[in-house]
């Protein structure tokens, strides 16, 4: 996914989004198995969310009720590399954020 979004933002974006990829990706970072699955997982949903910011407020599942909370879980045991993408993907999904999802930001 990295690659494709490396590629060709706009459209891949696009079409990750409405496949629901973001949903995917925030459950690996949830269910953490190895450490590389949840490296790639947070630079695709970075990647993702430059185009499409609001794919990580409607990323929200029962596993991962709150996507906020599942990329910056285990912010420090990651690389430096990957906590700055983190940050990144966070700061890009609360661009023009609309009021109703202001609750999920606050926790």
């Amino acid at each position: 996914i990295c690659l494709l979004l490396d590629a060709s933002p706009r459209p891949t974006a696009r079409v990750a989004a409405r496949l629901g990829v973001p949903t995917l990706l925030v459950r690996r970072l949830v269910d953490l198995e190895y450490m590389d699955v949840a490296e790639q997982a947070v630079s695709a949903l970075a990647l993702l969310t430059k185009e499409q910011p609001r794919a990580l407020l409607t990323a929200a599942s029962p596993e991962a009720p709150n996507p906020f909370t599942a990329l910056t879980a285990f912010l420090e045991w990651y690389p430096l590399e990957t906590q700055l993408a983190a940050v990144q993907a966070c700061s890009n999904g609360c661009l023009r954020v609309p009021p109703r999802w202001w609750g999920m930001l606050a926790e």
